[in-house]
């Protein structure tokens, strides 16, 4: 796919963003009791097949004598397939996800995060506070915000067992949710729960109103040294090796998420602009070559205009024309499965990071299509959409 690697130039800054809030929240107590080292230009950093480790020598500024070896373990040693599927009940969307992680992997996968467009949903507002508020009347505001927001939440994602759901709609473009895997005590040590290699995990849900577009999900292993991450210099010697490696400690898997908001009251002209809008930024995302959405644009536009004078005929010949272009670079995929596809086509990574036998880190890109699957049924179940919408007059 001619653009790959455009979105990977394009998710790694991305990433780094998600990144550095991620070990914000998770290393706080690790960074008040030990904050960030300062870098210098004596700062080594090599690879340690045995223990499949980052080995960082960091010297301490103010005696070049003295170093610290300090230790990190990429998140991506996992080989997560996920399986997207939607169901439509009247006015919603169920969004149900489903990890293998494959046996392969190193690491049992532990955080799953997606960015999405953004919804037709405001963030919750809260009234400001008053002058004169006793502590105890602040904290029963700050509690009541917090039970609002963790409703809306629960009303929208489910997770399953030992899992716990985050969700933030306060972006101005986009939306992120996902889950984390939640800690438990094994053998009075605190190991963190997660989808272990040659296992898998369903019961993510979520709930909208939302069609569906196509996005990536994000996945992470558990690594047992994170908190060292945030220690690491930013400055000095290794802090360029540090910044990639931290920036690229993701999985990225194309999958279907609710994406394209529905226009209320309805109309199928606006609906198949919305769809053509999302479309347009899947070339920028590596879900799709340049080439074919320049095939679909002028279906996209007869669709609308379909929509808009409402010509049945004219609307279903268009709607056809969308999903035969879509069918063409998956031949099997049938308007019958297309909410829930067979098992043998559940999505992997673009690419894949692993430890060789020899225990040298390395990695390796998948061949693409011209139109990521996971996009073409997104594509074609729009399409169902909006013919049973306009068509049927719902």
């Amino acid at each position: 796919m001619n653009n790959t690697n455009k979105f990977w130039r394009s998710s790694i800054s991305l990433g780094s963003v998600i990144q550095v809030l991620r070990i914000a929240v998770l290393a706080s107590v690790a960074v008040a009791a030990q904050p960030a080292m300062a870098g210098t230009d004596n700062d080594t950093v090599r690879w340690d097949d045995r223990s499949g480790q980052w080995v960082y020598t960091l010297f301490n500024p103010a005696d070049l004598s003295r170093s610290k070896e300090v230790r990190y373990t990429p998140r991506t040693l996992i080989e997560p397939l996920v399986k997207s599927s939607i169901r439509w009940d009247k006015n919603l969307f169920e969004y149900r996800y489903r990890v293998r992680n494959m046996a392969a992997a190193r690491q049992a996968v532990s955080s799953i995060s997606i960015k999405a467009p953004k919804w037709d949903a405001q963030a919750i507002q809260h009234g400001p506070l008053r002058p004169g508020m006793t502590g105890r009347e602040i904290l029963d505001v700050s509690d009541a915000q917090m039970a609002a927001e963790e409703a809306f939440v629960v009303k929208t994602l489910y997770s399953p067992n030992q899992w716990k759901p985050f969700l933030n709609v306060k972006r101005p473009a986009r939306v992120v949710f996902g889950w984390l895997a939640k800690y438990e005590i094994v053998d009075d040590a605190k190991t963190m729960v997660g989808i272990a290699p040659r296992t898998s995990q369903g019961g993510f849900i979520v709930l909208r109103t939302e069609l569906p577009g196509a996005a990536w999900m994000e996945m992470q292993g558990d690594t047992p040294d994170i908190y060292n991450a945030a220690i690491l210099p930013q400055s000095g010697a290794v802090a360029e090796q540090v910044a990639q490696v931290l920036a690229e400690d993701f999985v990225f898997v194309a999958t279907m998420v609710p994406a394209i908001v529905v226009p209320v009251p309805y109309s199928g002209a606006e609906l198949a602009k919305r769809i053509k809008a999302h479309v347009a930024t899947w070339p920028d995302s590596g879900l799709m070559d340049e080439a074919v959405f320049a095939a679909l644009a002028p279906k996209f536009d007869a669709l609308s205009l379909a929509a808009a004078a409402s010509d049945k005929r004219a609307l279903i010949s268009a709607a056809i024309s969308v999903m035969t272009e879509a069918f063409r670079y998956h031949p099997g995929m049938t308007v019958g499965r297309i909410d829930d596809d067979f098992d043998q086509f559940d999505t992997k990574s673009a690419k894949r990071t692993y430890l060789s036998t020899l225990g040298v880190l390395a990695s390796e890109n998948e061949s693409a299509t011209p139109m990521h699957r996971v996009a073409a049924r997104a594509l074609v179940f729009n399409m169902m959409y909006l013919l049973a919408r306009s068509v049927n007059h719902k």
